[in-house]
């Protein structure tokens, strides 16, 4: 009886779609009975309606934003064609609201562990929502669309509906070409987060590295270009508006610019000014939940991946920010290593929270930022201290997220920013870093193993000094070395040499 059931339901909702998109300014009222299909007690049929409906729309939703009439639009008098395309708009944006509600409402009630609760139909539901987010974001409710998904990022209950979330929002970030509907998203994300007093899951922050800030955000134009920018926009107006212009003729060029408004609304074009406005506003968003955490939650699972969005971002924060920024990134270097020292149940997690706070100030005082003259003494001890203790099982596992770093990627990364980057390096602390790397690489996995030799290349190359290290006979220091000190500047480097590569050779060669 059920299995027949569902036959029905599926050929009626078949016919239905068929005959909505053979002719939808005629058929859009058979939307109300796919709707009421979809309200059955069978969870099967259920998704069934579900799933059709979204077929549905998807190919009759145009490609315009439907505004609301107005009185004197109204009362107009209109061609039959005129008349037929507002019926249909009108039914169609009535329709799709009560969907948007139908889905809400599923995703709700099998969102729990209740009587009657089936987790597949949230699932759908969820499914449903973010393909309607990505394929129509242009269209109505859109804003309704984000909270609705919003509120399910990170949820556990079913975890499927969380995961699906915010794949929907990460593939709606990389897709955004003006940036609008990123910046909506984005507060909502903050102040989801603020609510639940930044208790989420670090899967809703990684759809920050999504926004395409990176690349279509330009770097501040310094208080020069500022001004000159602001002299030819003047100029730019007191030649349009010459006196010698009627008012007739100003009248007409107002009608004419709003004509022109409107067809770049219609056209969905946008201004390089829009876009840009849209970006900073976002990342004026991303960096204020970023901070909140950092100042409000420093020993929240969140601090990794806020580390990670700020060395992601870095390069787009304001100079006057650095020295209150990497003062936060110093106190947490220094904390969290304090606990990883200890040998605590929470040991991985606080090396890796204390290597991303150390590649982030790093990162932030690579470009703009070396005009701040801040010392980097705490930040280079502790990563020296921590190199020495990069777990093997933690090696390059990010194929799954491309954002997710190991530890010794993060320690790779400080490096490169310590020495490759520079031009005046010290010798012995340089030497020291490679001393240990080489020490270190000896129980790394061999992909790990040959991104540590090729950085070690890179340095012997670039400073001849440091090849003295290669030749087992010349030193240029005296004494001993002492590998377990946890000062490359006083642990004598220049009196040991680099061993650990005829060991490397023999046991690549066995492969």
């Amino acid at each position: 009886m059920r299995i027949q059931a569902r036959w029905d339901a599926q050929e009626l909702l078949a016919e239905l779609a068929s005959a909505i998109i053979e002719s939808p300014e005629e058929k859009f009222g058979h939307l109300k009975q796919m709707r009421e299909v979809a309200e059955s007690q069978d969870p099967t049929i259920q998704k069934f309606g579900l799933l059709s409906q979204l077929t549905v729309y998807r190919d009759i939703i145009p490609g315009y934003r439907i505004r609301p009439l107005t009185e004197a639009e109204k009362g107009v008098v209109v061609t039959k064609d005129v008349k037929k395309l507002r019926n249909f708009e009108e039914g169609l944006l009535s329709n799709y609201q009560v969907y948007l509600q139908q889905l809400e409402t599923s995703l709700r009630r099998h969102s729990t562990n209740g009587p009657g609760s089936d987790g597949s139909v949230a699932i759908v539901a969820m499914q449903c929502m973010t393909e309607l987010l990505t394929t129509v974001t242009h269209f109505n409710f859109r804003v309704n669309l984000l909270s609705a998904i919003v509120s399910k990022m990170g949820t556990k209950s079913p975890v499927e509906v969380g995961a699906i979330a915010c794949n929907g929002i990460c593939k709606l970030f990389d897709g955004d070409v003006n940036g609008e509907p990123s910046l909506e998203a984005i507060k909502l994300i903050a102040r989801m987060i603020k609510n639940k007093d930044y208790k989420v899951d670090e899967s809703v922050l990684k759809t920050f590295m999504h926004l395409r800030l990176k690349d279509e955000l330009a770097l501040p134009t310094s208080e020069k270009d500022e001004k000159k920018k602001q002299h030819n926009d003047k100029k730019r107006k007191r030649d349009k508006f010459t006196p010698n212009v009627s008012k007739k003729m100003k009248k007409l060029q107002k009608k004419e610019d709003e004509v022109q408004n409107e067809m770049k609304e219609a056209e969905a074009t946008y201004s390089q000014e829009e876009k840009q406005k849209n970006h900073s506003e976002t990342l004026k968003f991303v960096f204020l939940t970023y901070f909140r955490i950092l100042k409000n939650a420093e020993t929240s699972p969140l601090v990794p991946s806020v580390l990670e969005g700020l060395s992601f971002f870095g390069h787009l924060i304001n100079v006057d920010f650095y020295a209150d920024l990497l003062t936060v990134l110093k106190k947490i270097t220094i904390s969290q290593y304090e606990e990883y020292s200890q040998a605590t149940s929470k040991a991985s997690a606080t090396a890796k929270t204390s290597l991303h706070c150390i590649v982030a100030a790093l990162l932030l005082l690579s470009g703009q930022g070396e005009a701040v003259n801040i010392d980097l003494k705490d930040f280079n001890t502790s990563l020296y201290c921590q190199m020495i203790g990069v777990e093997h099982e933690t090696v390059v596992k990010r194929m799954s997220d491309i954002h997710s770093r190991s530890e010794i990627e993060l320690v790779l990364m400080g490096m490169d920013l310590l020495f490759c980057r520079k031009k005046q390096i010290q010798i012995d602390r340089t030497a020291a870093f490679i001393k240990r790397l080489a020490s270190i690489s000896l129980h790394l996995k061999p992909h790990a193993v040959l991104a540590c030799l090729s950085l070690q290349r890179a340095l012997l190359v670039k400073h001849s000094r440091l090849q003295q290290l290669l030749d087992p006979e010349e030193r240029l220091g005296t004494g001993v070395y002492k590998p377990y000190l946890d000062d490359s500047e006083l642990c004598n480097p220049f009196a040991t040499n680099l061993w650990e590569l005829s060991f490397l050779m023999v046991l690549f060669a066995a492969f």
